[in-house]
């Protein structure tokens, strides 16, 4: 399952995801700006976290979340906040 913005941020350093998924989860959760990974590839788990996804670099381009699971449970997104110059 993919999410992606509907136009590109400039200078994003920053994307805070708190996510979940059902009991039983195998998921993971990738973040790309522009095709960059911003971050390292997290595992759901069954409590609703914030996992913060940072740049040491501004990156610009779509924002992406790529959810990827081998289960068919599901996946729950409570919010996503981007940090980007202006």
């Amino acid at each position: 399952m993919t999410f992606k913005s509907s136009s590109s941020f400039a200078g994003v350093t920053k994307i805070i995801v708190n996510t979940s998924g059902a009991s039983s989860i195998n998921a993971t959760l990738t973040v790309t700006v522009g095709g960059t990974q911003i971050g390292s590839q997290i595992k759901l788990t069954t409590t609703a976290t914030d996992y913060t996804f940072t740049s040491d670099t501004p990156l610009t381009g779509e924002v992406v979340l790529t959810y990827t699971q081998t289960s068919s449970k599901a996946i729950y997104i409570k919010s996503i906040s981007v940090t980007y110059a202006e």
